[in-house]
């Protein structure tokens, strides 16, 4: 899977990984970076989608703006996205579909993208997002993505050292 520092990778687990490690530099513990970091790669993904035109957009025809009730969901900002969230006691879980992003499923998708490479990797993209004060790193944190990620949705080669550099 590696070539020097190159780990060939979709796209997808990459971003998810480093949104997860910017909501770590954020402040939120690895289980809640986790889940927020993967709903920001599903939030982008769909995105991406509905603008090329592969999905379809959700149709607004007959809603109406409602006032936020009690069980509405709350948001945080993250690389750009507002991430919908849930917070239950002291832990804050993304919510993706009306559920919530389980840490540990996020976890097991990322240690079968990445495999043994998953570690080099988190600590390269930590440090990078340690590099930045927090408020800079919201602002450039998708920007950044752009320079290390691999250029193809599909399987595309990630540089270790690229992201060290920032």
């Amino acid at each position: 899977m590696t070539v020097d520092s190159r780990i060939l990778v979709n796209k997808v687990p990459v971003l998810t990984l480093w949104a997860a490690a910017v909501a770590e530099r954020q402040g939120y513990d690895w289980e809640e970076s986790l889940s927020l970091g993967r709903a920001v790669a599903l939030l982008t993904t769909q995105n991406k989608g509905e603008h090329s035109g592969e999905y379809e957009k959700a149709s607004e025809e007959g809603q109406h703006p409602r006032r936020p009730s009690a069980d509405s969901p709350q948001f945080v900002e993250l690389c750009g996205r507002n991430v919908p969230i849930n917070r239950s006691g002291k832990s804050t879980r993304a919510m993706s579909s009306g559920k919530e992003v389980r840490p540990d499923e996020v976890q097991s998708y990322l240690a079968d993208a990445f495999g043994d490479e998953l570690a080099p990797v988190l600590k390269a993209m930590r440090k990078l997002a340690r590099s930045f004060s927090k408020d800079d790193l919201q602002v450039k944190a998708i920007g950044l993505f752009e320079v290390f990620s691999p250029k193809s949705g599909n399987k595309g080669f990630l540089d270790i050292a690229k992201i060290a550099q920032g």
